[in-house]
């Protein structure tokens, strides 16, 4: 549930950490400059999953409307490409929100408008 929350963040701001370190100590270690070329590396593996799942998704999807245009594959291509913009954007801020309202004793919960149901005569 945490990691859910703050994964997407700590992997987008976490992989130059080691650089802002390195500038306060010794910037001669190697640790501290490679560490972003390594997340570099494993960033694009994971990133070749997330377009290998794109690719396998397509042949899966039910056949297009007629009154769909063809270029909506390309959209449907877009959305994969900004996974991981909205993995923060619509995943771990609202899980934190979440979170720290429960860390500070508030209400969770919807709020149920009313519903009436209108006579037809």
């Amino acid at each position: 549930m945490y990691t859910w929350a703050t994964a997407p963040i700590l992997i987008f701001i976490l992989g130059w950490l080691p650089l802002y370190i390195a500038e306060t100590t010794s910037r001669s270690e190697a640790v501290f400059q490679n560490a972003p070329y390594t997340l570099q590396w494993i960033m694009t593996f994971a990133m070749l999953g997330v377009f290998v799942s794109a690719v396998l998704s397509l042949p899966l999807l039910p056949a297009r409307p007629s009154h769909k245009r063809s270029w909506m594959h390309a959209v449907m291509l877009l959305q994969w490409m900004l996974l991981p913009f909205t993995f923060i954007l619509f995943g771990s801020v609202p899980a934190i929100e979440a979170q720290t309202r429960l860390l500070l004793g508030k209400r969770l919960g919807f709020w149920v408008t009313p519903k009436q149901v209108s006579q037809k005569p």
